[in-house]
């Protein structure tokens, strides 16, 4: 410790200064909200569960609803519930938080699906 404060007052006085500087600098500077590392890791979570929910949506189709399309609207209606549920069950632990706009995402992954159904079932058969 004794050397360090001997290097950085005695020798390079200058130079805490300048850090000094530098680092009022930064922490005045404002970085926008929307791009700090917590806000993209959220955004791209929430794109990821959309994308999740096509696939989801697109897999259980393919398994399980390929002949009509009341057995989709009802296979889409339970993967939305079940994302609802999973959603709320969040609230019950301590590391994970509940999010509505991941329940949204869920229902535009299913919405995309049943819009895109047309083309897919085209492209499967």
């Amino acid at each position: 410790m004794a050397l360090q404060f001997f290097i950085s007052e005695l020798i390079f006085p200058h130079l805490n200064q300048h850090q000094q500087h530098y680092q009022d600098r930064l922490e005045t500077m404002s970085i926008p909200a929307a791009w700090t590392r917590g806000n993209i890791m959220r955004r791209l979570s929430t794109i990821l569960v959309l994308f999740g929910f096509f696939i989801g949506s697109f897999l259980a189709w393919f398994g399980f609803a390929r002949d009509s399309i009341v057995k989709t609207v009802f296979v889409c209606a339970g993967l939305f519930t079940l994302g609802g549920v999973l959603e709320t069950c969040q609230l019950l632990t301590a590391s994970r938080y509940f999010n509505f706009i991941d329940v949204i995402a869920n229902g535009v992954g299913i919405l995309l699906f049943l819009l895109c159904l047309p083309f897919i079932s085209r492209l499967v058969k």
